[in-house]
């Protein structure tokens, strides 16, 4: 019976069998288990370098934050003073335009003082002719009569003197009447 194989006797090719058949389960569930770690051990080593990753992040947003609160504190400081030089300048602006209108003001009584004496000005620059008018006259009458006297003293005709220093004369008085009459305060 050594050469002859039986279904019913066991040949050593089928004993092997059930234990491979055996095997089989747990070599896939080590193989499983040997992938699952690792994986897992993968997926650490991923993690911590994230982690890693953002922790330097977190610091070096950390270290941009506090240079942007250090910016933030030292451009509100600037605009706080420069609200402040606003605020100088706003009150020096408003005193600026109280003063102008002041002086706009001032200016306008000063223009209507101004065209006042201009009109006084001309008012006695006015009377001063009329009043040279006046003195010129008496100057024209005084001498007519002085030559009234000198031909009177000459023993000469003295009619035509007589009435050139009349009418002289007469001229000068009308014109006196007429200032006195234009200018009663004299």
């Amino acid at each position: 019976m050594d050469s002859a194989w039986s279904p019913l006797e066991p040949d050593d090719r089928t004993a092997a069998r059930p234990r491979e058949r055996s095997r089989r389960p747990i070599v896939v569930l080590f193989l499983a288990v040997a992938a699952l770690a690792t994986w897992a051990l993968y997926a650490m080593v991923a993690n911590e370098h994230r982690a890693v990753a953002w922790q330097h992040r977190a610091h070096d947003a950390e270290i941009e934050a506090n240079e942007l609160r250090t910016l933030l504190g030292a451009r509100t400081r600037l605009l706080n003073r420069r609200i402040d030089q606003l605020d100088t300048l706003a009150r020096k602006l408003k005193a600026s335009q109280a003063a102008l209108g002041a002086s706009q003001g001032d200016v306008a009584s000063l223009e209507e003082r101004q065209r006042e004496l201009a009109n006084e000005k001309a008012q006695l620059e006015d009377q001063q002719r009329a009043l040279e008018d006046v003195a010129a006259g008496y100057l024209t009458c005084k001498q007519d009569l002085i030559d009234l006297l000198t031909d009177v003293a000459a023993g000469y005709d003295t009619t035509y003197a007589f009435d050139v220093a009349d009418a002289d004369c007469g001229s000068a008085d009308a014109s006196l009447r007429s200032y006195l009459a234009t200018y009663p305060s004299g």
